[in-house]
């Protein structure tokens, strides 16, 4: 009687050919797939069943991963490179679900091409402009990730990515982010400059509108925004026409220095854009009403939103801060940031 070939199935997405050289056979991957102990990730490619993550995000980078094993030329791109990246969507979930998006460099045999499950754009990329994510996953950079969703997204979305992707470019630089770095013109330059030169690059075929819009996107970029809420505010802030706030400026308080998301200087109005996450906590809401009434004793008045609000009712939040800041002698023209 023969005794069967163990083998040992990888985590990592792989082909029959991939696996061939150490025995397997089209039968032993039959049988792995039909005990379970192995999932078809695409048409030809597999992966040990135990290895397929159950966060969507993470799901849809291994489908990218498997399209990449199927055709090695393919570069993740677009939404699938964001949740590579890390970097934030207003419908992360849909971007999850949704198909994986690469771009190929060109070639005279080469086309764009859609289906339900991947989008193929020809597009030429830098070397530079192609980096490998952990899990072996080859994705545009950050800051060309950044910029092709910048060209496509609501500004709202795309000053969140472009905030995020200059964090992470300065992250790059320094490690660990901290405030202490906001405050360097150099390495703020630095962290700015690759999504300049991806802004710029990604224009080139653009309208001149469009170009003038992505210019001026870069402008209102600010790393000192520190969640996808704080820069989504902004946004809405500036397409009312309120007055530009402050990032980051610290407040002296007995509670510690303070460090305010969003404050209008000239009328001594503090916004804060919270997560509701730090609402679990009684000892951060007992510390934020306690420094919030030293606060008010200082003359500042204090805004609080959170992102469900911002998100869902964007006009509620964006007309009490225009009315507060009315209150506090803005005269109500709109205005150009």
């Amino acid at each position: 009687m023969r005794t069967p070939n163990p083998w040992k199935v990888p985590r990592t997405p792989f082909r029959l050919s991939d696996v061939a050289p150490n025995g397997v056979t089209e039968r032993q991957l039959r049988t792995a797939l039909a005990c379970g102990a192995l999932v078809r990730v695409r048409h030809g490619v597999y992966i040990a069943a135990d290895a397929v993550p159950e966060e969507r995000g993470r799901a849809h980078v291994l489908r990218a991963l498997a399209e990449q094993v199927a055709c090695p030329g393919l570069v993740a791109a677009g939404q699938t490179a964001a949740l590579a990246h890390g970097l934030p969507l207003i419908r992360p979930e849909r971007a999850a679900d949704g198909p994986t998006q690469f771009v190929i460099p060109p070639h005279r045999s080469r086309r764009s091409r859609s289906s339900p499950d991947r989008r193929i754009a020809v597009r030429t990329l830098a070397a530079h402009e192609q980096v490998r994510v952990a899990g072996g996953l080859l994705v545009t950079s950050v800051s060309r990730t950044a910029a092709d969703l910048a060209v496509v997204l609501p500004d709202e979305e795309a000053l969140m990515v472009l905030d995020a992707a200059a964090r992470l470019e300065l992250a790059g630089l320094v490690g660990e982010v901290r405030r202490h770095h906001y405050g360097d013109a150099r390495l703020s330059s630095a962290a700015m400059r690759p999504l300049g030169t991806a802004l710029a690059g990604v224009g080139t075929v653009l309208s001149g509108k469009a170009r003038a819009r992505l210019e001026t996107l870069l402008r209102l970029t600010d790393l000192r925004r520190e969640s996808p809420l704080e820069s989504f505010s902004a946004a809405a802030f500036r397409a009312a026409g309120l007055p530009r706030p402050e990032h980051q400026v610290r407040i002296r308080t007995p509670f510690g220095d303070y460090y305010p998301d969003n404050l209008w200087v000239e009328h001594r109005l503090i916004g804060e854009a919270d997560g509701e996450g730090k609402y679990a906590d009684p000892g951060r809401i007992t510390h934020e009403k306690l420094r919030d009434g030293f606060l008010r004793d200082q003359g500042y008045d204090v805004l609080h939103w959170v992102g469900r609000e911002m998100f869902a009712a964007t006009d509620r939040v964006v007309e009490r801060a225009g009315r507060l800041l009315q209150a506090r002698g803005w005269d109500g023209v709109a205005c150009t940031w």
